[in-house]
């Protein structure tokens, strides 16, 4: 409760001090999962603090939201598009909304990163906070979390049930952090930085979400290639033997059962929907909606609803009979509720930022753009698009790979001084009168 206090504060202070604005609003992304679960649990307020604050940005930077011209930003602006349009024939409207409202508010954060796109020490600062605050967090839940979890379901009621799937996002948002920042840090802050990606790898393995792990392996990939140093990646391997042996003596229960549902996973003899425990169902389900509404889907929203109606076919089993099941996929769920045009764009969507780093890879940011598409291509066959870690590591790679450029200078002003100026691919800014001397730096 205290973080979440201290996020929004900061939050509110970034309006005049875009700094801490963004390390509030990074710390409030990073602790989200647990937010929702042990603090705001009820009524509108339950999924929507973060977001209504983030609306309250995006109104005061109207301008900014409206004229993007980043290849990413235009293209989340026309899946939203579609999946405004799908309202109009979705039979779950309040539910579109709110997933409307889930990707729309992302906007407000590109504005926070973008008012520090100067500031070439905030993504080293975020990667301190947000790691350190993501491995603490991690420690406190699992001594602590389920026995809290299982309360809040008693006091709540179970339609308030925490997914504990979900609480890989909290060590995932912390390594995101990392991974943005560690290139900028001093050799002994990357030592540092090493070892808390390693804490909250360990984190994300103990949660037992199959999906997060997939995103912490490519994590866990681009902090080994960004290590210049042979000496620097030997020694990352051996704390990360270290610290995983360390783990398992303490928490050897939570390891067996992270173990046990990978051997589920791969074990070739069990059925499809206990290795997936249910997901093969949503994802037949998902195409059986498709090919009923190939174009246009079954509207945004929509999926839980024809879930309902749905008949069990040839390889479904009896998963969630009778019980509105989400999609628990961004791409099952925009493929069936927007259809082929909404799957397109999401597709081109997260295709962006690899072109956008293969663009730039004279200046070294393709590592960067393929690690964004493929972390959002692994976890969306795992999660849907409203959790903040993704869009954390969206929206602060859309500054890293583009920064500012001249043709923006006129909205400048709505967004504060540092804001006005041009970022070099290198992270660095130039001179300030680099535009009338023609600095080598651009």
């Amino acid at each position: 409760m205290l973080l979440t206090i201290v996020g929004f504060c900061a939050a509110v202070a970034g309006l005049k001090s875009p700094s801490l604005g963004a390390l509030g609003i990074g710390l409030l992304c990073t602790i989200e999962p647990l937010t929702q679960a042990l603090i705001v649990t009820g009524g509108l307020l339950r999924w929507n603090t973060l977001n209504y604050w983030l609306l309250i940005v995006m109104a005061l930077h109207v301008r900014f939201v409206f004229t993007r011209t980043e290849v990413p930003s235009r293209l989340l602006q026309l899946l939203l598009v579609v999946m405004a349009g799908g309202l109009l024939w979705t039979p779950a409207f309040s539910t579109g909304v709110q997933q409307i409202l889930e990707v729309f508010v992302a906007f407000g954060l590109l504005i926070y990163f973008w008012r520090v796109a100067t500031d070439t020490e905030i993504w080293t600062n975020l990667a301190f906070t947000n790691g350190t605050v993501a491995a603490l967090g991690g420690l406190v839940f699992f001594v602590r979390g389920y026995d809290l979890l299982f309360e809040s379901s008693q006091t709540w009621g179970i339609e308030h049930a925490f997914n504990p799937n979900s609480i890989a996002f909290m060590p995932l948002c912390g390594l995101f952090s990392i991974c943005l920042g560690m290139e900028r840090a001093s050799p002994r802050g990357r030592f540092v930085l090493a070892l808390l990606a390693i804490i909250n790898s360990g984190w994300v393995f103990l949660g037992g979400s199959r999906g997060g792990l997939v995103v912490n392996i490519f994590c866990i990939l681009f902090i080994l290639f960004r290590m210049k140093s042979v000496r620097l990646r030997v020694g990352f391997v051996a704390a990360c033997l270290t610290i995983g042996i360390s783990v398992y003596i303490v928490f050897n229960d939570r390891v067996e059962h992270s173990i046990e549902r990978i051997s589920l996973l791969l074990d070739k003899t069990s059925n499809a929907r206990d290795r997936t425990s249910g997901r093969s169902d949503l994802l037949i389900g998902g195409l059986r909606m498709f090919q009923s509404h190939p174009w246009l889907g079954v509207g945004t929203g929509g999926f839980s609803w024809h879930w309902l109606r749905l008949r069990n076919g040839a390889g479904m089993g009896n998963y969630g009979i009778g019980i509105p099941r989400p999609a628990h996929s961004g791409w099952i769920r925009t493929l069936s509720e927007s259809g082929a045009v909404g799957g397109a764009v999401h597709v081109a969507f997260v295709l962006s930022f690899a072109l956008a780093g293969w663009r730039k890879r004279r200046e070294g940011q393709f590592v960067l753009g393929l690690f964004v598409t493929c972390v959002l291509a692994s976890a969306y066959v795992s999660i849907d698009l409203s959790g903040k870690g993704p869009w954390f590591l969206v929206m602060a790679a859309t500054v890293l790979l583009y920064g500012t450029r001249p043709s923006e200078r006129s909205s400048a002003a709505a967004l504060g001084p540092r804001y006005d100026a041009y970022v070099t691919p290198s992270g660095r800014a130039p001179a300030a009168n680099a535009w009338i001397t023609g600095s080598p730096a651009l």
